[in-house]
């Protein structure tokens, strides 16, 4: 008898399984995404961060200086093709246009410049801009 008693529990639970796995999709619905914007993955189409506001002017007051970025290198005179800076590993659409805005946007401006000043200019490291560097240096070659 307990040969029996186990057989029809063993079908039971294989029954069950079997029904549970057909109906999984009504028992256990998939989590829905949270509503909000889209984001905005390696596409360079996203919102530009804005400059930081200026401080309001008080009289009598020294107007302090934000630290800015100066373009690395002169503008190039005459027609000026920008090469894609995001094929250079490590740089994508983000970092592309932080160094865009501090004026580098090609495998030569990029080549000629110092590795602490972009890095402080554009938030990352010195050696993360130091492996740019190399890299820009052997497409220029």
């Amino acid at each position: 008898m307990n040969v029996k008693k186990l057989v029809r529990t063993t079908m039971l639970i294989g029954v069950w399984a079997a029904v549970s796995w057909v109906l999984r999709e009504k028992l256990l619905p998939l989590p829905r995404p949270e509503k909000g914007p889209i984001p905005q993955f390696r596409t360079g189409a996203g919102p530009s961060p804005s400059p930081p506001a200026a401080a309001a002017a008080t009289p009598g007051a020294t107007p302090t200086a934000t630290p800015t970025a100066a373009p690395a290198t002169a503008p190039v005179a005459g027609p000026h093709h920008p090469d894609d800076l995001a094929d250079i590993v490590g740089i994508g659409p983000v970092f592309r246009g932080r160094l865009a805005d501090t004026g580098i946007t090609t495998f030569a401006s990029l080549a000629a410049t110092d590795a602490a000043v972009v890095a402080a200019a554009i938030g990352v490291t010195e050696q993360m801009v130091a492996g740019w560097i190399a890299q820009a240096r052997e497409r220029v070659r």
